[in-house]
C-alpha cells in the first residue's frame, strides 16, 4: 500500500443513469371488480461499468486478505489525502449532485399543473397498477357527492372519502418487521403522540384531499385539479443495521473523494415515530365554470409522488408520470422497505440508498486513480470491493415480499385549517411538513 501523489488527474464528469424499475400497467375492469394488487416488480437499475453488485472473487478475496496493518494505512491514507486530489474529488461531487427544478405535469395535455417539488427522480411510462375497488361499502360510478363540508376546502367531505378511495394504493408491506413495530392512532394534540399501536397489516392510511387549482386541457375543457395525500404513520423506524466494516470502508472511500460518508450513517438509525407518505394528482373535467366535478368516477390520476427518505441525505422520493391518464378505481402497488419504510412503487429490496452521484462519483475517482497509476492493481481490488460491499450491500433496503392489500381503515385528517375525525396531530412540524407545500401547483 502506497499514498497517493500529490500530483492531478484530470477528471472527467461521469454520466449518471436513473435507476427505473421495469413496469406493468392494468387496465381497469367493468365494474371496479378485477384481481388481487398485483406482484411488484423487481429493481432493475443501471450502475457504473466498474461497480459490481455482490462484488466479484478477486476483490471479495483481497478485502479478506488485509492485514490489520494494512487497513490502518488505508485509514492513515485517507484521512491524510493530499488536499488538491481532496478538493478536485468535491468539485467532481459537485458538478454530478442534481440541482431541484420546476417541471411540467403532462404539458402535451394541460402546460399550467407544474410540480412544486421535483428534486426527486422522474419516472414515465407504465405503472404497476391493480384495477379494483379498494371498497365493497361504496358504488363508485356515476355518484355525485354533495353534504358538510367540515374542513372548509369548498369540498364535501362524503365526496373526499370516496375519491380517496378510488385512487388509494395497493400497500405491500415487508415481511419480518420487529415484533411491535406497526401503525399507529394519534392523540387530537401536538405534539404528535401514539396512543394505540396498530399492527403492520393490515396496513392504515390517514389522507387528506385538497383543491391545487384549475386549467384548460388543448381542447378548451377546464380541468379541476386535487391533490390526494396519502400518510402512512408508523410507531416507530427500526434503523438499518450497519457493521463495523461498512463503517471502515465508508471512512476510506469518503476520504478518497472527499465527503465525509461515515458520519452520513448515523442518519440511518432508529427513532420513534415514522412519518411516510405517497400522492397523487387528479383531475376532472369541471361541470361549470370554476367549479369542482363532485362525481369521484370522473377523475383520472396525471402525476404520482412516492417518498422515500423524504428531505434527507438519502432521499430517493420520486414522481411518477404514467404514459396515459389512470382512471378512478385503478390503484398503484406501492412497497414498504423493512425497517425504514420507504415508499416504492417496486420491490425495493437490494436497492442502493447513497444517491447515485456519490456512487458514480467514487467509481469513476477509483479508476481515474487507477489508469493515471496513483493505485496499483492489488488497491484497486481493494477499494472497488469496498466500494462494491459499501454500496450494493451494506447501504441498501430491505424487503421481503408478503403480497400486498389496501389500508384498513383510511382516515380522513381534513385541512390544516381545520382538521378532521381527531387529527390535530396533524399541527405538528413532523406532519404538517408533509402536507406544505403542495406538491402540485396551477400557474
Amino acid at each position: 500500500m502506497k499514498r497517493l501523489s500529490p500530483k492531478l488527474p484530470t477528471f472527467f464528469l461521469l454520466l449518471l443513469l436513473t435507476p427505473c424499475a421495469s413496469l406493468l400497467a392494468a387496465q381497469r375492469p367493468a365494474g371496479g371488480k378485477g384481481n388481487a394488487p398485483a406482484p411488484l416488480p423487481a429493481f432493475t437499475g443501471d450502475h457504473p461499468k466498474s461497480a459490481v453488485p455482490g462484488s466479484t472473487p478477486e476483490r471479495r478475496e483481497a478485502l479478506q486478505r488485509l492485514t490489520p496493518e494494512e487497513r490502518q494505512e488505508l485509514q492513515n491514507i485517507s484521512a491524510s489525502l493530499d488536499p488538491a486530489l481532496r478538493s478536485a474529488a468535491r468539485q467532481r461531487l459537485d458538478a454530478a449532485k442534481p440541482k431541484p427544478t420546476l417541471q411540467w405535469v403532462r404539458s402535451d395535455l394541460f402546460g399550467k399543473a407544474v410540480r412544486s417539488l421535483a428534486s426527486g427522480k422522474t419516472i414515465t411510462g407504465a405503472l404497476p397498477l391493480t384495477g379494483r375497488s379498494a371498497t365493497s361499502s361504496k358504488t363508485l360510478s356515476k355518484l355525485v357527492y354533495s353534504g358538510p363540508d367540515l374542513d372548509g376546502d369548498g369540498l364535501p367531505d362524503d365526496f373526499e372519502n370516496v375519491v380517496a378511495d378510488a385512487f388509494t394504493s395497493a400497500y405491500h408491506v415487508s415481511g419480518g418487521e420487529e415484533a411491535g413495530t406497526g401503525f399507529a392512532r394519534f392523540g387530537d394534540y401536538t405534539p404528535q403522540t401514539v396512543i394505540q399501536d396498530l399492527p403492520a397489516v393490515p396496513p392504515t392510511s390517514h389522507f387528506r384531499v385538497t383543491p391545487v387549482g384549475f386549467a384548460y386541457a388543448t381542447n378548451g375543457q377546464q380541468y379541476g385539479f386535487l391533490q390526494i395525500d396519502y400518510l402512512t404513520l408508523w410507531n416507530r423506524d427500526d434503523g438499518l443495521p450497519i457493521g463495523g466494516d461498512c463503517r471502515f470502508y465508508a471512512s476510506v472511500l469518503g476520504g478518497i473523494i472527499g465527503y465525509g460518508l461515515a458520519d452520513l450513517l448515523d442518519g440511518l438509525g432508529s427513532h420513534e415515530i415514522d412519518d411516510e407518505r405517497s400522492a397523487v394528482l387528479v383531475a376532472a373535467p369541471t361541470p361549470a365554470s370554476f367549479q369542482y366535478s363532485s362525481d369521484p368516477d370522473a377523475y383520472q390520476a396525471y402525476d404520482y409522488y412516492t417518498a422515500a427518505h423524504e428531505g434527507t441525505f438519502f432521499d430517493h422520493s420520486t414522481y411518477l408520470t404514467p404514459s396515459q391518464p389512470v382512471p378512478a378505481n385503478n390503484h398503484l402497488n406501492l412497497a414498504f422497505s423493512k425497517s425504514k419504510h420507504g415508499t416504492y412503487d417496486f420491490n425495493p429490496d437490494g436497492f442502493p440508498l447513497f444517491p447515485d452521484w456519490i456512487i458514480a462519483t467514487t467509481y469513476f475517482t477509483l479508476d481515474d486513480l487507477y489508469y493515471n497509476y496513483y493505485i496499483d492493481d492489488y488497491e484497486y481490488l481493494v477499494y472497488l470491493g469496498m466500494a462494491d460491499t459499501l454500496y450494493y450491500a451494506c447501504v441498501v433496503e430491505h424487503f421481503q415480499e408478503q403480497g400486498g392489500s389496501y389500508s384498513d381503515p383510511r382516515i380522513n385528517v381534513g385541512e390544516l385549517s381545520q382538521p378532521l375525525n381527531s387529527s390535530g396531530f396533524i399541527y405538528d412540524s413532523r406532519v404538517q411538513s408533509k402536507l406544505t407545500p403542495l406538491l402540485w401547483q396551477i400557474q
